[in-house]
């Protein structure tokens, strides 16, 4: 496992990450490796770009690539207005070791949340926890779900406005997949 942390501090900040798709057999059988993301937004108004997988369709009829390992993701924007842009995409979770968690608070300030999952297979077993949290503040918080789940995968979200006058959509689309 490996663990990385970061505080961006105070003023407007932004912080972008991305997890390319793998599908190299590189673990022992039983031996999922994970990684460990904590970031602190700290004052100011700050923007996360993540994207897990690949914003660009595979060619037609290929395979979706997969994606061996676990991931961690924490992200706290902190006090200001803070924006949070989370895409998973174009991706087959098929190892059932360690679960995919990403969680997004907003804090203190009228933040912007949007976390997009779209053509995502989750296998057998696989796991996705997503939570949003706005936080004090007038918070958007927009989750979307568009892809084909395993009758035995775990998909849970979970939405939180918290204190001002919020907007919260949340549009799940699965085709799950018999078994």
């Amino acid at each position: 496992d490996q663990s990385y942390a970061a505080d961006l501090g105070a003023g407007d900040d932004v912080f972008s990450m991305f997890v390319l798709p793998d599908d190299r057999d590189g673990a022992p059988a039983g031996i999922q490796p994970c990684i460990r993301v904590s970031v602190q937004g700290g004052d100011g108004g700050d923007m996360f770009d993540v994207t897990i997988g690949s914003r660009n369709p595979p060619e037609r009829d290929a395979t979706l690539p997969g994606l061996n390992l676990g991931l961690d993701l924490t992200f706290d924007g902190g006090n200001g207005n803070d924006s949070f842009s989370d895409v998973i995409a174009n991706l087959a979770l098929t190892d059932p070791l360690e679960p995919i968690r990403l969680s997004e608070m907003g804090g203190n300030g009228d933040d912007s949340l949007m976390m997009s999952v779209f053509n995502v297979f989750m296998g057998e077993g696989t796991m996705l926890d997503a939570s949003q949290a706005g936080g004090n503040g007038n918070d958007v918080l927009m989750s979307h779900f568009d892809g084909e789940i395993s009758a035995r995968a775990v998909m849970h979200f979970m939405a939180d406005g918290g204190r001002g006058n919020d907007a919260v959509t949340g549009e799940i689309q699965p085709c799950v997949l018999p078994g």
